[in-house]
């Protein structure tokens, strides 16, 4: 999982293609070795949101009130940090191509060897961007914030 204090060479690794305008080869695995990481745990953390969802959705199914607001406590708190993470990872993951163009290219270029299609750096930054993805975790952040102390 990236993490903003371990991308160190990864953005040095950055700078330097930006500014001679492509990758070396070392820099271009290292590169691809994070962004098939990334896209590897967002995948993970992308399933156990959509898991979630179903508990979320079915009110009153379970029965008795308590149990329901339990259950889906539960589930909510799963899901939020799961998303929390999914946000946080994004966000380092466009940080290092902010900017810089060669970056941004080589994120979306396709990857056979792994699997990547092409423009997968395209779909990241606009889920990130996105107004209504942005307000339904804002929303989530409230709800949070409102019963964290609980």
């Amino acid at each position: 999982m990236p993490v903003r204090g371990k991308m160190d060479l990864e953005v040095r690794d950055a700078k330097a293609a930006q500014e001679r305008g492509y990758f070396l080869p070392d820099e271009d695995e290292r590169l691809r070795e994070l962004f098939v990481n990334y896209l590897s745990v967002r995948f993970v953390l992308l399933e156990g949101v959509a898991s979630m969802e179903p508990m979320l959705s079915e009110l009153g199914s379970y029965g008795d009130e308590d149990d329901d607001w339990a259950e889906r406590l539960r589930a909510f708190v799963v899901g939020f940090t799961a998303a929390t993470i999914l946000v946080r990872m994004a966000t380092f993951v466009v940080d290092l191509a902010e900017g810089r163009p060669v970056v941004r290219r080589k994120l979306d270029e396709a990857e056979p060897r792994y699997g990547i299609p092409v423009k997968s750096f395209t779909v990241i930054y606009k889920n990130l961007s996105s107004t209504r993805r942005m307000w339904r975790f804002h929303e989530a952040l409230m709800f949070y914030e409102a019963y964290a102390r609980d």
